[in-house]
């Protein structure tokens, strides 16, 4: 199995031995610090209010992210947070 994206394997979700179906989770991956900085800049620029839970535990740190991460989050989370007080 690959990941096309580099990261760190957190767990697996599937049995091991069990059969999978495409489309199927069967491990949990966490991002490198590059590609969570990188979706953090996209959602700085783009992110809409759904994704705000989610920018927010960036913000409040996540073991393993560089400090530079967490700043990203926080600028993100405003950002965020300033357009959906503008609304659409």
């Amino acid at each position: 199995m690959r990941s096309p994206v580099p990261g760190t394997l957190d767990r697996w979700l599937a049995v091991d031995g069990a059969s999978v179906s495409t489309g199927q989770v069967v491990a949990r991956i966490f991002p490198s610090p590059e590609m969570a900085w990188e979706a953090l800049r996209a959602l700085y620029l783009i992110g809409p209010a759904e994704d705000l839970s989610a920018v927010e535990r960036y913000a409040r740190g996540v073991e393993g992210m560089p400090e530079g991460v967490r700043q990203q989050a926080v600028y993100a989370a405003r950002a965020i947070r300033a357009r959906s007080a503008s609304g659409p």
